[in-house]
């Protein structure tokens, strides 16, 4: 489990530090460094991954960073700090001891770094971006994996089809309905993330392609994005929990805004079911600008009396405040700018309607 990041001069970060928790949501303003975070985490996986002495930073965990040199943030830093850390971008973590320096070369153009590693890496780590695959007639099958649904969730029919017989470790608690079936479980928590719905999926080797049906015999781009925004979030983070049971693994699940396209309720929903899984043995951290996915996650970790698994970070001009939360739920305080627009906006309403206009 990752338990404390630092990152140095990188992005919007001088020198930040942040605790990780076993559901670590990050929250806040846009462009505030919420990303940055994210990006640290998926930017040391790849450096350990990968065994070539460089990094190349165009395809990233499917993520182009750009150039390089332009990654580094020397704003702010004295002279001395500047001469210290040169050219390079440092990520470390406790109490693992693990440090990855990556360093920019002397053409500034390029988009890689070179990279020296010092400690053990031990994570397994999936990520599902922002930006998933919405509605389509049928997707390229661009890999055979069975443990992945794809950074941007296109490999989700595939998984399914593949796995429609498995029965996997999934945790009692974690399935609703009477099947064992990988799929089925799949299908049970769609039900309740967003009522009356289904799917059905399949895999056609010979033309490379898988395909998803929603609700029944509906054409797939006839959908809405909701459904096939949120099944992948279903499908990685139930593999996940099986992962860490059967094999004991250390297991991170990165996903980003999963109350996209989704009703409040579902979004709500989407909260809750992310806290069940941080609860079965898988670090999740989650970037939302949805108070109800973070209302959804409070109330299911204060119903099982796990409220000391998260940890809410509320982020705003490159710092990161932390709102720690009691065994009921409740928040310790609302910075400035924390989910406070609907109440400024009924408050203007009403001065509205009292002053006449």
């Amino acid at each position: 489990m990752l338990k404390k990041l630092r990152i140095r001069n990188f992005k919007c970060f001088n020198d930040f530090s942040l605790d990780l928790k076993e559901f670590t949501i990050l929250t806040g303003s846009n462009s505030a460094g919420k990303s940055t975070v994210i990006q640290s985490i998926l930017l040391s996986d790849s450096a350990y991954k990968d065994y070539e002495k460089r990094i190349y930073i165009n395809d990233v965990y499917g993520t182009n960073l750009g150039i390089a040199s332009k990654l580094l943030s020397r704003e702010g830093l004295s002279t001395k700090e500047t001469e210290d850390i040169g050219d390079q971008i440092i990520f470390s973590y406790e109490p693992s001891h693990v440090e990855v320096i990556l360093k920019v070369k002397d053409i500034a153009e390029e988009n890689y770094f070179e990279k020296e590693i010092q400690g053990n890496w031990d994570n397994n780590l999936f990520y599902l971006n922002a930006e998933r695959i919405g509605p389509r007639i049928a997707n390229q099958i661009t890999n055979n994996s069975i443990s992945n649904v794809g950074f941007h969730g296109e490999n989700t029919g595939f998984m399914l089809s593949r796995l429609q017989n498995e029965s996997l470790s999934i945790p009692e608690k974690l399935k609703i309905g009477k099947s064992s079936l990988f799929p089925s479980i799949c299908m049970d928590w769609l039900n309740v993330i967003i009522p009356n719905s289904d799917f059905s999926s399949e895999s056609i080797s010979d033309l490379g392609v898988s395909a998803l049906r929603y609700n029944k015999d509906s054409v797939p781009t006839a959908v809405g994005f909701g459904l096939s925004y949120v099944l992948p979030i279903i499908v990685q983070a139930l593999y996940c929990v099986s992962l860490a049971k059967e094999k004991n693994e250390k297991v991170v699940f990165i996903v980003e805004n999963p109350e996209a396209h989704l009703h409040p309720y579902s979004q709500s929903q989407i909260g809750k079911f992310l806290s069940k899984i941080a609860m079965h043995g898988v670090q999740v951290i989650t970037e939302t600008h949805s108070e109800h996915v973070i209302n959804g996650a409070r109330l299911q970790l204060a119903e099982g009396q796990n409220t000391d698994l998260m940890g809410l970070f509320f982020f705003d001009a490159g710092k990161a405040e932390e709102i720690s939360i009691n065994k009921f739920g409740e928040l310790s305080h609302w910075p400035a700018g924390f989910f406070d627009q609907s109440m400024k906006d009924t408050r203007k309403i009403l001065e509205n309607r009292l002053g006449g206009v």
